[in-house]
């Protein structure tokens, strides 16, 4: 009888554990000690399952997109939501040629988090962008490249519509990409063997010099975003607007990518 308890609390961890599961969740144990034999294993995940809880106000993730809302109410001095808006890239593997790409992966991890902080998803959504909210004090946006993580030509071209629209008229005040640099030619949304046909250029000096006034954050999580920004795209700023401008040096990995996402909202 105890063995069976075990053993249905060990696939019940399996089942409802994703590659970004909150801190604090019996996922943390699903990764056996070196030197702890399986059933001595099993009665730990056990216990971790049966366990309380943790609620989201002891998660760092939601306290740190709690923070962001705050924060920014406070600097308004006034009431209102900040607008955060992160937008996926198309993330293939350049190496291998596979077409397939796992920003759709990504986005799921970080959407769990989100219903796991207590946001609600918003009618208003589109095809490929997704907007959640929370007590009136935060929005998120969330925009991807593929459909469910296959290329789609129609999916790919309205998503980038749909980013410049959200940007320039959702009232953005945080706004971060995640995937490929592609060499400094942008955020693509397109797989690499298209040749970057379709990409959001995040290293133009245009592309600051249209940033609207309402964006006080910029974070580009892409491998060598930092070398690829020039001197032009960084200076390239509206008259008084001092946004910060987060960037990475050397590589990123996309395994890595709702991790950087929250490390990011604690340095705006």
């Amino acid at each position: 009888m105890r063995v069976t308890g075990v053993l249905a609390a060990v696939l019940l961890c399996h089942a409802n554990c994703g590659i970004a599961a909150p801190s604090g969740s019996p996922c943390d144990l699903t990764e056996r000690p070196k030197g702890m034999d399986l059933m001595e294993y099993a009665f730990a995940i056990q216990e971790a399952v049966e366990a309380p809880k943790k609620s989201a106000n002891d998660v760092r993730e939601c306290i740190a997109l709690d923070s962001l809302g705050r924060k920014e109410s406070s600097r308004r001095n006034e009431k209102g939501s900040a607008h955060l808006f992160v937008q996926l890239g198309y993330f293939d593997d350049p190496d291998t040629g596979d077409r397939s790409s796992i920003d759709y992966q990504i986005a799921e991890n970080f959407v769990r988090y989100l219903s796991f902080c207590g946001f609600s998803q918003e009618e208003s959504s589109s095809v490929s962008h997704r907007t959640f909210m929370k007590d009136g004090i935060i929005k998120v946006t969330l925009g991807l490249a593929s459909r469910e993580g296959r290329f789609d030509r129609e999916f790919s071209n309205s998503a980038r519509r749909e980013f410049f629209q959200t940007l320039r008229n959702g009232g953005v005040d945080y706004l971060i990409t995640v995937g490929h640099s592609r060499h400094g030619r942008g955020l693509d949304l397109y797989p690499v063997n298209l040749g970057s046909k379709n990409v959001i250029p995040v290293y133009s000096e245009q592309f600051y010099k249209e940033m609207p006034a309402s964006v006080k954050g910029i974070a580009l999580l892409g491998c060598d975003s930092k070398r690829h920004l020039s001197t032009q795209a960084t200076q390239a700023r509206r008259e008084g607007q001092a946004y910060k401008l987060i960037d990475v040096q050397g590589l990123f990995y996309s395994q890595d990518g709702v991790k950087r996402i929250f490390e990011t909202l604690d340095r705006f």
